[in-house]
């Protein structure tokens, strides 16, 4: 049973190594802990940055906070999934902080893309 010792301890040394660089990778150059917002912004997925840059232009003091909180949770490892756009929203919706996004309609016609807006004025009557 030699073999499953050697297993688990080349496993153990394995994971001592990723502990380690995930470690570096959350400080800055030189060792220096990175800023909260790029500890979040590393992990924002689908349309996340989106949200957290409408979230910080409507409410900032606000957006500051939530940011701080969600970046110690990242660097404490209690949260290492990726954060798209709607969870993120949901967060701030959650925190009572409405953040409004702007919303586009579009409709695909012929193959092509286009704006609702755009197809309502280049209607000429024709269907």
């Amino acid at each position: 049973m030699s073999g499953d010792r050697d297993l688990d301890r080349i496993m153990a040394r394995r994971l001592a190594e990723m502990q380690s660089a995930a470690r570096q990778d959350s400080q800055g150059p030189g060792g220096t802990p990175r800023p909260p917002r790029d500890a979040l912004v590393s992990v924002l997925g689908n349309r996340g940055l989106e949200v957290l840059e409408r979230a910080e232009e409507q409410f900032p003091r606000q957006a500051g906070a939530v940011v701080s909180q969600l970046a110690s949770l990242i660097e404490a490892g209690q949260l290492n999934q990726t954060i798209d756009g709607g969870q993120l929203l949901q967060v701030f919706r959650l925190l009572g902080l409405n953040v409004r996004m702007p919303t586009r309609i579009s409709v695909e016609r012929d193959g092509k893309m286009a704006s609702l807006s755009e197809r309502i004025r280049s209607m000429d009557g024709t269907n």
